[in-house]
């Protein structure tokens, strides 16, 4: 398997030390793109929630009533 390892590099020109960073701080832009991430996933989820609690609080409450042609439909709300 050495071999296949060394003969993928050599055709690639991939080496292991080029994949896998030795320290963080080489790569500044991996940490400020989870950050933005982090940021991004945690204003959705926000908003959802927000979506959602206007939502259920503009619900009428109480008892719908709707007469069509069908019939009589009641939903309690």
């Amino acid at each position: 398997m050495p071999h296949l390892t060394k003969l993928l590099e050599h055709i690639f020109d991939i080496g292991v030390e080029r994949r896998i960073p030795k320290n963080i701080k080489e790569y500044p832009m991996v940490r400020s793109n989870s950050l933005y991430l982090v940021i991004g996933a945690l204003v959705v989820a926000v908003v959802g929630l927000g979506a959602y609690v206007v939502r259920e609080e503009t619900k009428p409450k109480g008892v719908e009533m709707s007469i069509t042609s069908d019939g009589v439909k009641v939903e309690e709300n």
